[in-house]
């Protein structure tokens, strides 16, 4: 592995392949990483187990570095949707290798998977504090070794962010479902800006959807038109079609309907505006021609 980056004495040369990473989802078996989310939403329980392929003792002791041991730690990082403006980072794993006898081979770890959208990475670093080694000084966060391992959540369809609620609460307990829709801006990661909430006294209602194409296209159009529409209509969120938002993000989704509808430039989005406004049933006309499945 390179070790250029770090022009110290590092592990890099002395660990030649990555950890083995997997995820579990609700409870069940293990996959690894590269095989893709079956089943998931965005208030799944969510379960990662990163094995190490090398013994830390060993490692340390080829690289000749087993003097600074004590002084060094094993650190995971996630990052939730890497590369996007609502990206975010935190430290979920810092273990001192002084008690390196005690780490399990298998890292197990509980991921709060609301909000997390198109993919996580996790970022395992070994480094060190302050330390000495043959008049080198180690400054403290000094990187031994590191790798970066990527979670797709979504593939190429995002899932929906979807919540079961007793709609008793709500005063409309024979209601099917409904949208929030609460965007902080048009950069937001799209998932994080709404939940789909069922009615948890409709019996079976989720499979009922999955088999009904009639249920399905329903609910498609509802759900586009009610975030369609209400960011359209928020002069809080004054969407630029000249405006190169990033994916995921709430402000390409947006862009990506509107082309749908043929929208592409300032003057066919303010009459698409006034339609919304004035006669949103054309516009509701337009969603299900344009969403619902074609029978031919």
């Amino acid at each position: 592995m390179a070790t250029l980056a770090y022009p110290y004495p590092n592990l890099f040369p002395y660990i030649e392949s990555k950890c083995l990473w997997s995820y579990s989802v609700d409870g069940e078996g293990h996959k690894e990483f590269k095989e893709p989310l079956s089943n998931w939403d965005y208030n799944a329980s969510l379960e990662i187990k990163c094995k190490l392929t090398w013994d830390i003792r060993d490692i340390f002791e080829q690289a000749n570095l087993l003097t600074i041991i004590n002084y060094s730690k094993i650190a995971i990082i996630e990052i939730s949707s890497p590369g996007q403006i609502c990206s975010s980072r935190k430290k979920i794993f810092d273990y001192p290798l002084i008690d390196f006898k005690k780490l399990p081979d298998q890292i197990i770890l509980k991921i709060n998977s609301l909000n997390n959208s198109s993919n996580i990475q996790f970022r395992l670093i070994i480094y060190t504090e302050n330390c000495e080694l043959n008049r080198f000084k180690y400054k403290k966060g000094s990187i031994l070794y590191d790798e970066i391992s990527t979670l797709v959540l979504e593939g190429e369809r995002a899932r929906i962010s979807l919540q079961r609620w007793d709609f008793k609460d709500f005063n409309n307990e024979n209601a099917m479902w409904f949208v929030r829709f609460d965007p902080k801006n048009l950069y937001q990661t799209f998932n994080e800006t709404y939940t789909l909430f069922l009615n948890s006294n409709k019996k079976n209602l989720e499979d009922q959807i999955r088999r009904s194409i009639h249920l399905k296209d329903a609910l498609k159009t509802d759900f586009v038109i009610t975030i369609m529409c209400s960011t359209l209509l928020n002069e809080d969120l004054d969407i630029d079609l000249d405006e190169d938002y990033p994916e995921s993000s709430l402000g390409f989704q947006i862009k990506e309907w509107l082309k749908d509808f043929g929208i592409e430039s300032k003057t066919n989005l303010e009459k698409f505006k006034f339609e919304i406004t004035y006669n949103q049933n054309i516009v509701k006309r337009k969603c299900q021609n344009l969403f619902c499945s074609d029978f031919d």
